[in-house]
């Protein structure tokens, strides 16, 4: 922090990442005399994601490091998206109600409640009157309760899966509406990769079963393929836009 040194900032907040991994499973093995699960871990990577995008919101409210928060958040919502993207299938949380008793979400609990109070401290210094900020709060909250209700209600799979649906669905729309206020091409695109990877994504895990298998290709691709090509051309028209606009 002291020279500013942002390789070295990486490297080491992805070494306490690890090694909180590691320390937990560790702990977890030994006391409890049982392994972490998928679940377990996932929760953790969600938890710590969510931890160092708030920490990230909090350099932004005292000013320090400019370079610094861009750091911390994009760590952080590559492990929010990733995580919640595993998150929102079905067969991943079902199953698991009677797992979910060890320190990973113990810890998680912890981390995200560290995070909200970074988030407060947020809108208490006037962060939220910025648009990015806004979308965050949202985004960040969603994280925050489909995480929360998976830990305290594991049984309820289906509950679990639609709303980390929700989160991922409304992450895209944030992003392509920033994207379309703020005419950052970067993030209008980021928001249309991520709601194409969540059509495409539940259109297989949905209706794979519901229909025989060759009709389901034929009609479902032909859809896939207009919508593709529809939603290709309003993007373009959309960034021209906004290049015309500067």
């Amino acid at each position: 922090y002291k020279n500013k040194l942002i390789p070295e900032l990486i490297i080491n907040l992805l070494g306490f990442w690890i090694w909180v991994n590691l320390f937990l499973g560790r702990y977890t093995d030994v006391i409890l005399n049982k392994d972490a699960g998928l679940i377990h871990f996932l929760v953790l990577q969600m938890s710590l994601g969510i931890l160092f995008y708030s920490v990230g919101k909090a350099h932004e409210v005292f000013k320090k490091k400019e370079k610094f928060p861009l750091i911390y958040e994009t760590i952080g919502i590559i492990a929010i998206m990733l995580t919640g993207y595993v998150m929102s299938y079905k067969s991943v949380i079902d199953g698991v109600a009677d797992e979910i008793k060890n320190l990973f979400p113990a810890a998680s609990l912890v981390f995200m409640g560290i995070a909200v109070v970074l988030v407060i401290v947020s809108v208490l210094k006037g962060l939220l009157d910025k648009l990015i900020s806004k979308f965050d709060s949202v985004v960040l909250g969603l994280a925050v309760i489909a995480t929360t209700v998976l830990i305290l209600k594991p049984e309820y799979a289906v509950l679990n899966t639609v709303l980390f649906n929700i989160l991922l669905f409304v992450t895209a729309v944030a992003s392509i509406l920033y994207g379309f206020e703020a005419k950052s091409a970067m993030f209008f695109n980021a928001g249309i990769g991520l709601f194409v990877i969540l059509i495409v994504s539940r259109y297989f895990d949905i209706f794979w079963k519901l229909l025989d298998r060759s009709i389901f290709f034929i009609v479902g691709g032909l859809f896939l393929l207009i919508g593709a090509v529809f939603l290709e051309r309003k993007r373009r028209k959309v960034i021209e836009q906004m290049k015309s606009k500067k």
